[in-house]
């Protein structure tokens, strides 16, 4: 909650404890990192920034659209990379429409992946967001903070070259393999059957949603 200056800075000041550092710069993501402070030691921190994350927004965006693009920077969430077994490591034969060949298809056999350090939307890309770099909103199921619906992979392609454009970041979509990581809970999975747990019922489905 204090900024003590610009690097390289060495801080004299500070009580014996645990403190949380932000690095801060221009044109790169902050980095946080915590350090110990101890009696009659030096504490040093090194980071390197990742740049490209800070939007340098193009001329003549109105300030409402910043706003929006803006929300859709702050909801990307770095995901740390690891190891993990992707592919389907076992089968529910309760599930809705469970169809044993088609998943053998689809997500065998199981093999390890290496994953490096990426970041990921934390919530889907709603419908002002797509408006706001498109101008137009295909969703059936209108709202603002809904999720955009009824779009194709072209399409999502030029909203991401224009939404790059408008804001100086280079946005992608995740590999497969990128975002099987990430909803197993990436390193920090627990080992759920499914994303977000073991019981079928944590995704949507035609059994449990209702089409208004």
């Amino acid at each position: 909650g204090r900024i003590y200056g610009t690097t390289p800075i060495t801080i004299d000041d500070l009580l014996i404890g645990e403190y949380e550092v932000t690095i801060r710069k221009d044109g790169c993501a902050p980095v946080k990192r915590q350090v110990t402070i101890s009696d009659g030691l030096l504490s040093t921190i090194e980071v390197d920034l990742p740049k490209g994350t800070t939007p340098q927004w193009q001329a003549g965006i109105s300030p409402k659209t910043k706003q929006i693009l803006q929300r859709l920077v702050d909801n990307m969430v770095k995901v740390e990379g690891g190891t993990f077994l992707m592919g389907a490591q076992s089968t529910d034969s309760s599930a809705p429409n469970y169809d044993a060949e088609a998943e053998d298809e689809d997500s065998s056999p199981v093999h390890q992946v290496i994953i490096s350090d990426f970041s990921i939307g934390k919530y889907e890309v709603t419908q002002e967001e797509w408006e706001a770099v498109m101008g137009n909103n295909p969703s059936e199921f209108k709202g603002a903070k809904n999720p955009v619906e009824r779009v194709s992979w072209n399409d999502v392609q030029e909203f991401i070259k224009r939404l790059n454009k408008m804001t100086g970041i280079q946005f992608r979509l995740p590999t497969e393999a990128e975002w099987e990581y990430a909803a197993r809970g990436g390193n920090k999975s627990q080992g759920y059957v499914y994303s977000g747990g073991n019981i079928f019922d944590v995704a949507w489905a035609e059994t449990n949603s209702t089409h208004m």
